[in-house]
């Protein structure tokens, strides 16, 4: 028994549209969670190589495809929400296509951020909405409505 992976993105517009469904292992359009994937040989580099618990960026590279240009373009042009998750198989039990079990390995939720092209690949690179250093939780004010009645000396 062998175990295969397979990477999973999904780019959503600021109205919460779902515009691409995209994966990188079977080499058709496949069903996964109630809904249609496209092939696309897409490689996550810093997902793999790295630690996405540390909030960096992270390159997702695919092929310079016409459809492919177009949607990253417009995916960072509008900032974009994507999904990238990583399931683990047993490939000979998935050979037509997703099964059920799969294991989920690593996810990763950001914004594109940026994007670089060359002739035959694209690159988006992928950051977490919130910096590292810096962020904190939005301020409050603090009123006895929160706090109830302070004390008093």
């Amino acid at each position: 028994m062998a175990r295969a992976q397979a990477q999973f993105l999904k780019l959503t517009d600021a109205s919460g549209i779902v515009r691409e469904r995209w994966q990188s292992y079977w080499s058709t359009q496949v069903t996964w969670s109630s809904a249609q994937w496209d092939y696309v040989a897409l490689i996550a580099d810093g997902f793999v190589e790295g630690d996405s618990g540390a909030e960096q960026a992270i390159s997702v590279r695919l092929p310079a495809t016409p459809r492919a240009v177009v949607v990253c373009e417009r995916a960072r042009a509008a900032g974009w929400v994507a999904e990238l998750q990583v399931y683990q198989f047993d490939d000979f039990a998935a050979a037509a296509g997703p099964v059920a079990g799969q294991e989920l390995v690593a996810q990763f939720n950001g914004q594109v951020v940026g994007a670089a092209a060359t002739v035959t690949s694209f690159t988006l690179e992928l950051g977490s909405a919130l910096a590292p250093v810096g962020a904190t939780v939005p301020p409050r004010t603090l009123t006895t409505a929160l706090m109830g009645v302070g004390c008093r000396l």
